[in-house]
């Protein structure tokens, strides 16, 4: 809201689409959703501020985007500009000098990454099957897994790697052999009357 109310270019834009008119702009904006390349030296920790009463410490990002990610920006936008000046429908007749990609990208709201998805311990968290490399029943199964961020809404994603790694647990468990109730820390007794 705050940047809808102090920017005049863009107030004026979504007033002219409520209101059905064919608005007249000087200025355009380029704003685009993409796929982020990750950068190996990004990182997520624990800072040492405090969230809240119970004491949990805040998140720290440090967001690393590489040069040649922040270039591909750049080819978009003046392959964009020579489109439209190409157009019969519109016309650029200058272009101001732009903010660097850096100041003007910003982060989604979903929250990706971190437990990246591999074929190796030394380039991810989990496996192919979402177990964390290097335990036997330890299994993550969230955004945190994909290898890039998408420029897309997760959901259905996430909800397909739930569905797959049910199937795999499933499956797992029809392989292995039942063991007795003692083994499995149960008493007799008590899965008798759960079972009743």
């Amino acid at each position: 809201m705050r940047a809808l109310l102090t920017h005049r270019d863009l107030a004026y834009r979504v007033l002219a689409q409520r209101l059905s008119v064919s608005p007249r702009l000087r200025f355009g904006d380029l704003y685009c959703m993409t796929e982020q390349s990750p950068d190996p030296e990004s990182r997520v920790g624990l800072s040492t501020e405090r969230a809240d009463r119970h004491g949990y410490p805040v998140a720290r990002v440090d967001w690393r985007l590489d040069a040649a990610y922040l270039e591909g920006f750049d080819r978009y936008a003046n392959a964009v500009i020579r489109a439209a000046v190409a157009s019969a429908r519109g016309a650029v007749t200058s272009r101001a000098a732009s903010a660097p990609w850096e100041a003007t990208l910003t982060s989604a709201a979903h929250h990706l990454g971190t437990a990246r998805m591999s074929a190796s311990p030394s380039t991810g968290v989990v496996d192919s099957d979402l177990r964390v490399f290097g335990t036997r029943n330890l299994y993550v199964c969230d955004g945190s897994v994909f290898p890039t961020a998408g420029g897309i809404n997760p959901s259905l994603t996430i909800t397909a790697l739930a569905i797959r790694l049910t199937g795999h647990l499933l499956s797992r468990r029809a392989s292995e052999p039942t063991l007795p109730r003692a083994a499995r820390g149960e008493r007799s007794d008590l899965a008798e009357s759960v079972r009743g």
